[in-house]
């Protein structure tokens, strides 16, 4: 399967899912949400059609991913992992991605400083879409990573304490998104706290 098919299974199931997922349980871990299910499944389907290009050009993008991060381009990094894991998905793509995406809203929040932006608003708003969005992240990248972390014991060995990073970041970023969800109209999302759940970055 070409890479730009794969990624599109993997983002059909992110577009499927709702803030309140139900849950599955997993033969070899913890309980996940059908979303990380799903996109698990696609990745076994899919096991025995990548090609030793499709892991070169994971290996590529990734190594571009941890560049852009170690300069602190949350932006750049997230998009490079997110292109990396639809060729060769690896625990460790996922993780970066989940955590990549979030450090760059932060960051871009704290960039801007309340200065408004052309639809007016002045900071990230909280409420159900942004609860959702949260939530739906935590599924189809902190979840599915763990999940393949796992099964992998050679990532496990070379980073020892990622996974329980991540965990607790998904843990806290969880409990943001649902006070998000329960939030007054027009509140804005903590940003200090939406920071504190990913603590420091995962690479110097």
């Amino acid at each position: 399967m070409k890479a730009s098919m794969r990624r599109w299974v993997l983002c059909a199931a992110a577009l499927a899912g709702t803030a309140s997922m139900p849950l599955v349980v997993s033969a070899d871990g913890p309980p996940i949400s059908a979303e990380a299910a799903r996109a698990l499944a696609n990745i076994e389907a899919d096991r025995g059609k990548r090609t030793a290009e499709d892991r070169r050009a994971a290996e590529r993008l990734t190594v571009e991913g941890d560049r852009a991060y170690r300069k602190q381009d949350y932006d750049a990094a997230y998009r490079a992992y997110f292109n990396a894991y639809p060729n060769f998905p690896t625990a460790y793509a996922y993780l970066l991605a989940g955590d990549a995406r979030w450090r760059s809203a932060v960051q871009f929040q704290e960039r801007r400083a309340g200065q408004p932006v052309p639809d007016g608003s002045t900071c990230l708003e909280a409420g159900h879409r942004f609860a959702r969005e949260l939530t739906m992240d935590l599924a189809n990248h902190y979840e599915v990573g763990l999940a393949l972390a796992q099964r992998d014991s050679a990532f496990r060995r070379k980073y020892p304490d990622l996974a329980d990073r991540a965990r607790g970041a998904a843990s806290c970023l969880q409990a943001v998104a649902a006070q998000a969800e329960t939030a007054p109209p027009h509140s804005c999302v903590d940003i200090p706290r939406l920071r504190a759940c990913l603590g420091e970055p995962l690479l110097k």
